[in-house]
């Protein structure tokens, strides 16, 4: 009887034992397979920066780039004394060739006095540009003053405002060949005899302001 005690009492000590054991095994590698498999933590977003381009490097101080007042017009100041005053712009003529003086259109209108200047009375304004007029017969570019007063200012805008809208019919090169050649300018077309050929040329104008009696008066010599 104390003998089949004994063997139950061993028989409970190792199955208890053997319990042990296994729970103490099942927490090691539950230890280890949670120290296995890091933790990865997504790190909270940052800041979004805009893109921004880098600046243009600035342009030299003495070569200022020429101004765009209109689609096709461009002004070149320069200092007065540079504004040559040659009419037109040829080449070598060869013998029989000719050419057709360029001439402006009757309507183009001559630049309007500053009505803002009226009552400080000023006296003459005068002020010299070139004109750079393609086969066209438009104006692609002004050559004025780069030395032109701060208080004439309103004076060249209001050339440059009327010189948008001029036109000429172009300088017109012509040689003896048979027939006649057709040149379209501003909607009109005009016969040449031989062969003739529209080119650019340039023109120089100077505009004077003044006042009579209180009244304004723009002329263009």
């Amino acid at each position: 009887m104390h003998e089949h005690f004994d063997l139950s009492i061993r028989r409970v000590a190792a199955i208890g034992l053997a319990l042990l054991l296994s729970t103490l095994l099942h927490g090691c590698h539950r230890r280890v397979r949670d120290e296995a498999v890091p933790v990865v933590q997504t790190p909270p977003p940052g800041r979004i920066e805009p893109v921004v381009a880098p600046e243009q490097a600035a342009a030299p101080v003495n070569a200022p780039p020429p101004k765009t007042v209109a689609p096709g017009l461009r002004i070149d100041e320069v200092p007065s004394a540079q504004v040559p005053a040659s009419p037109t712009a040829r080449g070598v003529s060869s013998p029989g060739v000719r050419f057709e003086e360029p001439v402006a259109f009757p309507d183009n209108a001559l630049p309007a006095y500053p009505p803002g200047l009226l009552p400080a009375r000023l006296p003459t304004v005068s002020i010299k540009v070139r004109l750079d007029v393609n086969a066209k017969g438009t104006i692609e570019a002004v050559r004025g003053p780069a030395d032109l007063p701060a208080r004439h200012r309103p004076f060249f805008d209001s050339i440059l405002a009327a010189l948008m809208r001029w036109q000429f019919v172009p300088l017109v090169q012509m040689e003896p060949a048979p027939g006649r050649t057709p040149i379209e300018v501003g909607g009109f077309t005009t016969f040449y005899p031989g062969k003739a050929t529209a080119l650019p040329f340039h023109q120089d104008h100077v505009f004077v302001f003044r006042q009579v009696d209180g009244r304004p008066v723009v002329e263009s010599r």
